[in-house]
């Protein structure tokens, strides 16, 4: 059996809910190349200025984070292709305690981008905010995995 070299990944996410999904691969044969994340912004009680959880996790593995304000901006797609990522995954949504922009609680976007196309994955879970964090890292999982297996 022919086994294929580990994919180097670039991970998109900011949530909470979505640092499982980054720590699976952290812990996987494939190398994650870097993070992109939001902005830092005001959040929580105190409307403190505090990183976005993803980043947090990607800091403590020393990865390389970036932090655009647009998806657009050249720079971004510069230090993007730099990283040479071969696939990029994304884990995002609404995973509560509210939802808005009309989109239910428990709604959960996960993308997966190779040098084949890109597909996306809508979810719509129910449960606590625990309970939807944990399907949504398991849908993520799920369907990359299918991809790497390819």
């Amino acid at each position: 059996m022919v086994t294929r070299e580990p994919y180097r990944i670039v991970f998109f996410g900011t949530p909470e809910f979505a640092v499982p999904t980054l720590e699976a691969l952290l812990h996987s044969r494939h190398l994650v190349v870097g993070v992109v994340t939001q902005p830092d912004r005001p959040r929580g009680r105190g409307y403190r200025v505090t990183d976005p959880p993803v980043k947090v996790r990607a800091a403590a593995a020393r990865l390389p984070v970036l932090q655009p304000e647009r998806l657009k901006d050249g720079g971004f797609l510069d230090a993007l292709t730099a990283l040479g990522a071969d696939i990029g995954v994304a884990t995002t949504g609404v995973a509560g305690p509210e939802a808005h922009d009309g989109k239910p609680v428990g709604t959960v976007y996960i993308g997966i981008a190779t040098d084949a196309g890109t597909t996306g994955y809508e979810y719509v879970f129910s449960g606590s905010r625990a309970e939807i964090r944990g399907q949504a890292c398991g849908a993520a999982l799920e369907r990359l995995l299918e991809v790497l297996a390819s």
